[in-house]
């Protein structure tokens, strides 16, 4: 893929996300509990949000960087972080089940809120660093032919013989 086209999908999936985060936060600052229903449904869409955002960055930027020349771990390490705040956030939603929201508002606000942040800090770490990721690979993938020195024609390839 491309680097400006990659830059330009990974800006749309980080967009979409920042965008619902700050909607849902915003929900939740104007209704408090009275938003309940509405968060839930919420989250399933920051879900497969967050989904498709690491399904294209998996298989369009990091599995290629990593089969191709990844030798300062660049792309390991994001893969790395990227797995790290799914784990994160899929354990967020295992312990913040309906029943368990029951009679804990104050601590699933908490806890959601904390999300929110984290979620936030790694869309933001993580644009920046793809970003030096995508241009460093585009740097490597230059053609490696120099131009002819000034003032010298250039030379024939030897004869075969």
């Amino acid at each position: 893929m491309r680097t400006d086209a990659a830059l330009r999908i990974l800006s749309d999936h980080q967009d979409r996300i920042l965008a619902q985060i700050a909607s849902d936060r915003a929900l939740f600052d104007a209704e408090g509990e009275a938003a309940r229903p509405a968060l839930s449904q919420r989250r399933w869409i920051l879900t497969r949000l967050l989904r498709e955002y690491q399904l294209f960055k998996h298989v369009e930027l990091f599995d290629p960087a990593l089969a191709g020349n990844d030798r300062l771990g660049v792309a390991a390490r994001l893969k790395m972080r990227c797995i790290a705040i799914g784990e994160r956030f899929a354990a967020y939603l295992a312990c913040w089940t309906s029943s368990a929201i029951d009679g804990h508002w104050s601590d699933y606000a908490a806890a959601t809120l904390r999300m929110f942040d984290a979620l936030d800090r790694h869309v933001e770490q993580e644009r920046r660093a793809i970003e030096a990721m995508l241009a460093g690979v585009e740097r490597i993938e230059r053609p490696s032919a120099r131009p002819p020195c000034p003032g010298r024609a250039p030379q024939a390839p030897p004869a075969v013989q």
